[in-house]
Order: structure tokens, then C-alpha cells, then sequence
């Protein structure tokens, strides 16, 4: 089990230690959202991870949905939404 948390403790995670695929993703997206040159990323199926606290989200294109700390501004996760629902 992985464990993370926001800057502030607002936001909380836990995943599983199974990861599907991960990058270092250096697309313009991810550069304007980061304020770096990559990111680097895991990908989990959503069942896999458990977030506790409130996020605020995002839409940072049509597909994804970016969440982070209000209060802080802690990215904490990117979620895809590829059935369109």
C-alpha cells in the first residue's frame, strides 16, 4: 500500500503498490500545469485508490480531470474519463 498526503494534510491517498504503467510525461498539459519540464505519473485503476477529503477539480481537457488541494494547492491526481461519462 502507498500512502500520500497534500502539502497542508487536507487531502489524503492510498493505492495500491500495483502499478499499470508510469511515465515521465512531457507534454505541454502537463508543463503548464506543473510548472516543470515533466511529471512524472503512475497509472492505478480508479478502484485502487481511496481519497480522502474534498478536492477541488479541474477540467483540463476533455478527457481529464485534474484534482488538488484548495487550500494548499497540492496536485493530487489526474483522472481520466475515457468511457465519456
Amino acid at each position: 500500500m502507498l500512502k500520500g498526503r497534500c502539502h497542508c494534510g487536507a487531502i489524503r491517498y492510498e493505492m495500491t503498490a500495483e502499478v499499470v504503467h508510469n511515465a515521465l510525461c512531457h507534454c505541454s498539459d502537463c508543463q503548464r500545469h506543473s510548472g516543470a519540464p515533466m511529471v512524472g505519473w503512475a497509472m492505478v485503476p480508479a478502484e485502487r485508490v481511496t481519497i480522502s477529503g474534498e478536492p477541488a477539480v479541474y477540467a483540463s481537457s476533455e478527457h481529464g480531470r485534474r484534482h488538488f488541494c484548495g487550500r494548499c494547492g497540492t496536485r493530487v491526481c489526474r483522472r481520466l474519463n475515457v468511457l465519456g461519462v
